[in-house]
C-alpha cells in the first residue's frame, strides 16, 4: 500500500489545507423523505424505519467512535431528537410534531467529527 502525503490542495484559485478536509467536513449526510426514502446521501448506506417518525441512518463506512455531532432538521414545523442511540456506524433521529406525537417527517442530517 503507498501513502500520499499532502498538506494543501489548490484548485487553481483557492487553496485548502488537508487538515480541513480531513478533520472539517460534512463525513456523512441524508436527506430523506417521510415514506421512508433516501432522496440524496453522502456515506449512507440505508435508512431503517423504526416505527412512526423514529428512523435509524446506517453509515456505509463508520466513523472512529461514537463521538461526533449530528446537525438535524425536518421539512415542516416539528421538534427533532437525536437519540442516545448512536453507534460509530449509525445514529437515531426521532420526530415530534409540535402537540409532542411522534410523527413521520421528511428531513436531513449530517455527521461531523472523524
Amino acid at each position: 500500500m503507498s501513502t500520499l502525503e499532502v498538506s494543501n490542495l489548490n484548485d487553481g484559485t483557492t487553496t485548502v489545507a488537508t487538515t480541513y478536509i480531513t478533520n472539517g467536513s460534512a463525513k456523512a449526510w441524508v436527506a430523506h423523505s417521510s415514506t421512508p426514502s433516501i432522496n440524496g446521501s453522502y456515506n449512507v448506506a440505508s435508512l431503517t424505519d423504526n416505527g412512526t417518525g423514529n428512523f435509524d441512518i446506517n453509515l456505509s463506512n463508520a466513523m472512529a467512535n461514537a463521538n461526533y455531532s449530528i446537525p438535524s432538521s425536518c421539512d415542516v414545523a416539528a421538534r427533532i431528537s437525536s437519540t442516545s442511540d448512536v453507534s460509530a456506524s449509525e445514529f437515531n433521529i426521532v420526530y415530534y410534531n409540535l402537540s409532542g406525537s411522534l410523527e413521520d417527517r421528511g428531513g436531513s442530517a449530517e455527521v461531523l467529527g472523524d
